[in-house]
């Protein structure tokens, strides 16, 4: 049997069950090893005894950790409850480097790169380094200042805490009440819902607490960034800054060399690896019909902005600066079911109104490279309802969450004075719009709803810096997009949920029914009644094809008849041949005038498929928007700073990248 260290069986058995308690499983003959090679060493009474030194418990007064009380605590972990697995454990915040000289880390499926030019900017984008001469100079390694940013002990986001009987946002310092750990079920209850809920028990959702049994807590616990140690240089750094894979490296053992070593090492200009580093591009993400197009029309676009910039500003184009290094890529394509509810069947029970609607999730990813580093700054979920689909819901796109981070440079406005930023957003929106109308998709459904104060819709904790908008605002935000989509006739007509199924044109000849109300997965429209008013501007019902007035029918073949002067007039070849009162080539408007009719021969697709459709990218993390938001929130994914971002974008990748 090899000799290493207790130390060294202490910090691999640590990492053994920190993989148990994070995902499940562990390698239990590696487990069984090691306890077997720890209880050797406490074969008497005097090696019970035995002080390990323990660097990483600073709350030690004895520098160190006796093995036989640690291999009790380790053997408590079989039978006790997984909250209480860790009591008495040394705190473990930083990996330290490896002991193996010639360990082999398992490949991955996909290899990872980085240039030296992007190594550099990373590494002075974190403030501690101003030049290429300081970074070739050696500094005294502290395990307490992290070498690459200067900076000591970093607090992570505290995690969000919901009451689960108003679901209100328990604030930070604030005291609470909560079911404890051993309970298979964990509840938090705010103190208002506390004081306000009467007799001894507390009751929401069938659900019933004895107030008995809860524990009174503060919310105000605190976790600092984990730690790293370069296997070459010996130096400490955030695992943050030094971009390091923990979850390619669960038992410790893959060499992990920082960024500032690597630097020194890249000669030829790429380096390439698979240990704990793990420098993913967006670029490498497979692509699709619909990212190609929304990425190919956003540079088209983002070059006639520059050379309109470079006008204003009385400059050549190259004077101006550009937009680099952006990638669009569909990261989640699967076909789905939304099944109708039954209040909603209920009412409409006599209407034939559908049970479920097939449809395609999609989410669509902006990156950009920051720094030397890819940054998801953008994030768009969608639902796609198909040719295939019934009425209501035929050939309709729901925009369901769209997200965004302040981090897109450069940070300067266009021409017009619009934020290059939003002129970006606008032409991703644009484009997919675009992208959807050629494929014969007929109408976009969204809502306009800004984020309460605290909640994150799709990226896991914003920028400090970042506002939110209020929803007059945001409404306006939209609708400058939409207005931008009609001059370049990709929206045919943009209204109101409101106004387009409850408030019919003078012209109009179809029967007023809540069961023309689409349905998708998430939305409860059906649900608001009256509560719907004050906000019905907010939810906007977009065209992307003409509909005829009279029948309010799609006109997808044959002739479409439509005046000139009256913006939104259309008839189906249908209607106007029964309209004994339209002559071939005139009709009359609403105000008693005689006006032309033209006519144009329509030739939409007759479906709605594509060649995307035969694609499915399946995580599932990504399944729906609650289930990846706990995935970062979880693994602490933060997108509050950019270094933070930097790091997340990279893991995010790596589950994309490789396989589960």
């Amino acid at each position: 049997m090899e000799y290493l260290s207790p130390e060294t069986d202490i910090h691999r058995l640590q990492m053994l069950i920190q993989r148990e308690y994070d995902y499940g499983d562990v390698d239990q003959e590696a487990k069984d090893y090691l306890i077997a090679r720890l209880k050797m060493q406490i074969t008497t009474s005097a090696s019970e005894a035995v002080l390990v030194p323990c660097s990483n418990d600073h709350n030690n007064q004895n520098g160190g950790l006796y093995v036989g009380n640690l291999l009790s605590s380790i053997l408590k972990t079989t039978t006790e409850p997984k909250d209480y697995q860790f009591e008495n454990l040394p705190p473990c915040p930083k990996r330290m480097k490896t002991d193996y000289e010639n360990y082999s880390c398992p490949k991955l499926m996909k290899t990872s790169t980085i240039t030296a030019e992007n190594l550099k900017e990373h590494i002075l984008s974190l403030g501690h380094w101003d030049d290429q001469s300081e970074l070739d100079e050696e500094k005294e390694n502290n395990e307490n200042i992290c070498q690459l940013c200067g900076l000591n002990e970093l607090l992570l986001a505290q995690e969000p805490i919901n009451c689960s009987c108003c679901h209100a946002l328990i604030k930070e310092s604030v005291n609470y009440y909560c079911t404890p750990n051993e309970d298979s079920a964990k509840y938090n209850i705010c103190t208002l819902c506390y004081r306000q809920s009467r007799g001894r028990n507390i009751s929401f959702l069938g659900v019933y607490i004895s107030k008995r049994k809860l524990l009174k807590r503060k919310n105000d616990a605190e976790t600092a960034e984990s730690w790293v140690q370069c296997d070459k240089c010996d130096g400490w750094q955030h695992q943050v800054c030094g971009l390091y894979n923990r979850k390619n490296d669960l038992e410790g053992k893959a060499k992990y060399i920082c960024p500032k070593c690597l630097l020194k090492e890249t000669k030829s200009g790429v380096f390439t690896h698979s240990t704990g580093n793990a420098f993913f591009e967006a670029k490498d993400l497979p692509k699709t019909n619909l990212s190609n197009h929304i990425e190919q029309r956003l540079f088209r676009r983002l070059n006639g902005e520059r050379e309109s910039r470079a006008k204003v500003a009385g400059k050549r184009f190259n004077e101006v600066e550009g937009v680099e290094n952006l990638a669009v890529r569909v990261i989640f394509s699967v076909k789905k079911k939304v099944a109708v509810k039954k209040p909603l069947l209920d009412i409409f029970q006599d209407m034939n109104y559908p049970t479920e609607f097939p449809y395609t999730s999609k989410i669509i990813f902006l990156f950009q490279k920051i720094k030397g580093v890819d940054v998801c700054i953008f994030a768009l979920y969608v639902q796609e309802f198909g040719s295939e689909c019934s009425k209501p819901n035929h050939r309709s796109v729901y925009i369901s969450y769209i997200d965004s981070v302040k981090y897109f440079t450069p940070n300067v406005q266009t021409g017009n004075g619009e934020a290059l930023r939003t002129f970006v957003y606008h032409e991703l929106l644009i484009g997919y719009l675009d992208f959807v109308k050629r494929r014969g998709f007929a109408n976009c459904y969204l809502w306009s709803c800004p984020p309460l104060k605290g909640d994150d819709y799709i990226l896991y904790c914003h920028p400090k810096t970042q506002k939110i908008p209020k929803s007059d605002k945001l409404r306006q935000w939209y609708l400058s997009m939409l207005r931008k989509a009609e001059d370049q006739h990709i929206v045919v007509k943009f209204t109101n949920f409101y106004k387009h199924f409850f408030i019919p044109s003078e012209e109009c000849d179809g029967k007023i029914t809540a069961a023309r109300l689409p349905c998708f997965e998430g939305d409860f429209w059906y649900g608001l009644g009256e509560v719907m008013l004050p906000v019905k501007e907010d939810f906007i019902v977009i065209h992307l094809q003409h509909v005829c007035t009279h029948c309010h029918e799609l006109i997808l073949s044959g002739t479409r008849w439509f005046c000139g002067e009256c913006k939104n007039f259309h008839l189906c070849e249908r209607c106007h041949d029964m309209k004994k009162q339209y002559s071939r080539d005139t009709h009359t408007s609403t105000k008693g005038e005689k006006h032309s009719l033209s006519k144009e021969t329509m030739n939409l697709p007759s479906d709605t498929k594509d060649e995307d459709d035969d694609i499915t990218l399946d995580k599932n993390l990504l399944e729906d928007r609650h289930k990846f938001f706990s995935f970062c929130q979880k693994n602490n994914y933060q997108f509050d700073t950019l270094r933070r971002a930097k790091h997340s974008t990279m893991m995010i990748l790596y589950y994309l990248l490789n396989p589960d």
